[in-house]
């Protein structure tokens, strides 16, 4: 069962990927938040899919550079949304978390 404090990051994670809030935000600064939501949403989707992935192949997925999708990542894992793997045989990869999970269905269901 997942505890409040991870519901709450869920929660504030949605409500960032869907706020259409312009008043604290310039345009060009909502913009930009705006277009990181949708690219963690995306790698949130894309790891619900297809299972932990090295970092080039979620680049190759969202077609962005590396250097951004490991900025996100660095973001997503400080929220424990996702985690990396690291073993022998296919060394480094990103995984979801189940919190990761959770917002990844929830996300999926509001689009």
């Amino acid at each position: 069962m997942e505890s409040a404090p991870g519901q709450e990051r869920i929660g504030t994670f949605l409500k960032t990927l869907h706020s259409g809030d312009l008043s604290r935000h310039s345009t060009r600064q909502s913009q930009q938040s705006a277009a990181e939501g949708s690219l963690k949403f995306r790698i949130l989707d894309v790891l619900d899919r297809e299972g932990a992935q090295p970092i080039s192949s979620l680049s190759e997925e969202l077609q962005t550079e590396p250097s951004d999708v490991e900025q996100l990542l660095q973001r997503l894992e400080a929220a424990r949304f996702v985690t990396t793997i690291i073993d022998d045989e296919s060394g480094q990869r990103i995984a979801l978390t189940p919190e990761g999970q959770e917002a990844a269905h929830r996300l999926a269901m509001r689009s």
